[in-house]
């Protein structure tokens, strides 16, 4: 797991400090690590409705599952079991009870794929005994949004009514969406700029490619991933696209300075969470809030709320892709990497989004959600005309790279199938979903679950 929020934290002295957290989480390439961030969405079986948090079938119980069966450690808050570690990983809630797996950082895919197959093994095991269902899907595809219990977590206690007042879907994204990021290394400052400035440019397309959320409600909602439509509606200080980004120039003292402008929701104190009403961090840190005063712990909590499509910590984060059924998972890490850990590949995937305007990009972001693959870019192609050679970058970044597991098969595995499909049949997840609902499926919750479900 990466990015874990120490409370015990020394007082930040000074904006550099900030500046050098980021310049220190620099490595060699030979210490790169890819993780992911894989987030369910846990359902009745029957009716695909959302879990309740307690319960003999409900998500503190599947927590307590994994926990006996396969020896995570349970955190709590508040006497209420919240989360589960093991072994540098980490299970989280999110607000409405969807369930993220962090997975420890691996050196390759091949290495990922053993971890991510125990944890498909463990979560079925503990799906059956509970006789509940989680499902890979971008969106909770039935329980209206007013329906879905909010967690017991402090966090998410101050978070709802400060975004409430940001955006008109905040709590659809906190309570609704399912999604799938990934994290990646940097070499240096260039490096990481590089990294991130190719993740945003490349947002929407990915969310087109991998979208998996056209159903809401019980019904098709007209988006292909209405998660990515949610995130724009959520709120403008610290989500979607960051416009400096693509300035020549920008690297962690001004991404430092964006940071701090951003209106900070909470730090913990003696074990609360305190809210700060939207104060900018930068003034947080420079006058202090009712006699607490900043700590680099604070600046860590700030910084997982910067939610726009690629984020910096100390290792960069993309986050633009819904979630899918397991079998397509590691299709999200395995495209990212052949592009973001091949320095041809990236180039060459810059070179084909580098003349798009800012207002372009925007444009973009908004549009994607809705039309999918069919959305145009800029240039005038089709974002599957463009997805088509950014696939074939990222495979022959992959085959570059030249990991090789115990049968000799390179990390290209991990993606083939999946882009064959979607070329072949030019329909994304989403796609795929919606026709099977509307036509063979009639409807049936059933199928949906059984297609979808760990």
């Amino acid at each position: 797991m990466r990015g874990l929020v120490a409370i015990d934290s020394p007082q930040v002295e000074s904006r550099g400090e900030l500046v050098q957290a980021f310049a220190e989480g620099s490595k060699p390439p030979s210490e790169w690590l890819v993780g992911l961030e894989l987030e369910k969405a846990g359902v009745d079986p029957d009716t695909a409705e959302a879990l309740p948090f307690g319960g003999p079938a409900g998500i503190e119980a599947a927590l307590l599952a994994l926990a006996e069966l396969h020896g995570w450690e349970p955190v709590e808050e508040d006497g209420s079991v919240i989360g589960l570690v093991r072994d540098g990983a980490a299970i989280t809630l999110e607000p409405g009870g969807q369930t993220e797996l962090a997975s420890l950082p691996a050196a390759d895919l091949h290495a990922m794929a053993a971890g991510f197959a125990r944890h498909r093994a463990e979560v079925r095991q503990v799906a059956d005994r509970l006789g509940v269902a989680f499902l890979g899907i971008g969106m909770q595809p039935v329980t209206p949004l007013e329906a879905i219990e909010w967690m017991p977590k402090g966090r998410y206690a101050v978070m709802a009514p400060y975004l409430r007042t940001r955006g008109a879907l905040g709590h659809a994204m906190m309570k609704q969406t399912v999604s799938i990021q990934c994290t990646f290394d940097y070499a240096d400052e260039a490096d990481c700029f590089s990294k991130i400035r190719l993740a945003m440019g490349l947002s929407p397309i990915v969310t087109a490619l991998f979208a998996h959320s056209p159903l809401s409600g019980g019904t098709l909602n007209g988006y292909k991933s209405f998660r990515g439509h949610i995130w724009t509606q959520t709120d403008p200080d610290r989500c979607g696209m960051l416009r400096g980004i693509f300035d020549e120039g920008f690297g962690f003292e001004a991404y430092t300075d964006w940071c701090l402008a951003v209106p900070a929701m909470f730090i913990i104190r003696g074990g609360r969470w305190v809210p700060l009403g939207g104060l900018p961090f930068g003034r947080f840190l420079e006058e202090g809030f009712e006699g607490h005063r900043a700590t680099l712990a604070d600046w860590d909590l700030h910084l997982t709320t910067i939610f726009t499509e690629a984020r910096l910590k100390t290792f960069v984060e993309v986050r633009c892709a819904d979630s899918l059924r397991p079998d397509d998972v590691l299709a999200v890490p395995a495209f990212w990497k052949g592009l973001l850990y091949d320095a041809g590949a990236a180039e060459a995937a810059w070179e084909m989004i580098a003349h798009w305007s800012f207002d372009e990009r925007l444009a973009l972001w908004h549009a994607a959600p809705r039309s999918g693959l069919s959305t145009k870019t800029p240039d005038g192609r089709t974002i599957l005309e463009v997805a088509r050679d950014l696939l074939s970058l990222s495979l022959e970044g992959l085959a570059r790279q030249a990991v090789l597991n115990d049968q000799g098969r390179g990390e290209t595995i991990w993606l083939e199938p999946y882009a064959d499909r979607l070329l072949t049949t030019g329909r994304s997840p989403a796609d795929e979903l919606a026709a099977r609902w509307a036509g063979e499926w009639a409807g049936d919750l059933g199928r949906l679950v059984a297609w979808c479900r760990y």
